[in-house]
């Protein structure tokens, strides 16, 4: 006796890839999120180690290890703080570094290296990018020197560079940027807008 052949119809075939299409991407959207939080774990255990190194350094030396490279930022003409980074030069054995773009963290101290500010980018932090800094800095104002550490590339006066300063949970100034692979990679922010501003901040 003949039999029928069954088979799929083309619109089971379609409902069938649609829902995998939509499976799929929110698979991939759920391990992508999952991969920044992750990131962002490693980024807090990191910049505590390196809290517990700097406190182990600032008490042998009296003072805390001057940045690598450092950035110069001044103040009536006076240096009041200097922005680079960590590494064993500062006399801190492992260096970690940020798990997405294998770069040192932004490290800054004031002058006279009494007081000190870690910064990175978070990844899933607020579901956006946004600045995580541990410090021990106690701003005497607000206005003169908001912050030890700014999103600029270059040395310049608190006055000019004074709206890229890094503050804590911040989304308009972030030490790096994470995301956008075509442009600035791991750089700063820079905020020239004239050619003054441009000469200042590189």
């Amino acid at each position: 006796m003949y039999q029928k052949r069954q088979g799929f119809t083309l619109v089971e075939l379609v409902v069938v890839i649609t829902i995998l299409t939509i499976l799929s991407a929110v698979g991939f959207s759920v391990y992508g999120s999952y991969q920044a939080s992750a990131r962002d774990a490693i980024r807090n255990a990191d910049i505590s180690s390196l809290e517990t190194s700097l406190s182990e350094a600032k008490r042998l030396r009296g003072s805390y290890p001057t940045p690598i490279n450092p950035l110069e930022f001044s103040w009536s003409g006076q240096i009041v703080a200097l922005q680079g980074s960590i590494d064993e030069d500062t006399g801190i054995n492992t260096i970690p570094t940020d798990p997405l773009l294998h770069r040192s963290y932004t490290y800054a101290t004031s002058q006279k290296r009494h007081q000190y500010m870690l910064a990175t980018t978070l990844e899933a932090a607020y579901d956006q990018e946004t600045t995580y800094i541990k410090t021990n800095y106690q701003r005497a104002s607000v206005d003169i020197l908001p912050s030890l550490a700014y999103a600029t590339t270059g040395t310049g006066d608190i006055v000019t560079i004074k709206p890229t300063a890094l503050l804590d949970k911040s989304q308009k100034n972030i030490p790096y940027i994470l995301k956008r692979d075509d442009v600035n990679v791991g750089q700063p922010k820079s905020t020239a807008t004239t050619y003054e501003d441009i000469l200042t901040q590189t």
